[in-house]
């Protein structure tokens, strides 16, 4: 069984700065403006920006892909994708922002897996090259299409 992490954008880190943005911005146009409760409203959107910046967090954390014997598994926050290895026919490097139909990844690029007759999934693993090199080691009838 191997484990593998999804890879991220630079720009998914801004997902923890700018639910603190917003709601400083908001707090200080109320107290510009001079309203009242402006101590309430500020510990409500600071906590639901901590809120905000904690689901960030685990959805980052949580995201992984595990090749085991025959199978692969995406694991994201309390959801699961369980796809056998044998009906993978297909693997893409993705070159566009089309996404695939199922998404279990957060880059903006990665690779789209093919499997059944019209499923597909969009995946971002952090080592690409060695994810596939397994998937290959698993099944290797699978076709790679544009990979450099």
């Amino acid at each position: 069984m191997k484990i593998y992490k999804s890879r991220k954008n630079k720009f998914y880190k801004l997902g923890y700065i700018l639910p603190f943005v917003f709601v400083s911005t908001v707090i200080f146009v109320k107290i510009i403006h001079k309203d009242k409760n402006t101590l309430s409203e500020f510990i409500n959107g600071f906590t639901i920006a901590f809120l905000l910046t904690f689901f960030w967090y685990l959805i980052q954390k949580k995201l992984t892909y595990i090749i085991s014997q025959d199978t692969l598994t995406c694991k994201f926050l309390l959801t699961k994708q369980i796809i056998e290895l044998s009906k993978v026919t297909k693997i893409k490097k993705q070159k566009s922002r089309y996404i695939a139909t199922k998404t279990c990844g957060l880059a903006s690029f990665g690779l789209i897996l093919f499997y059944n007759k019209y499923d597909e999934l969009y995946i971002s693993p952090e080592k690409e090259v060695e994810f596939i090199t397994d998937l290959l080691n698993q099944n290797p009838r699978i076709i790679i299409e544009d990979f450099n």
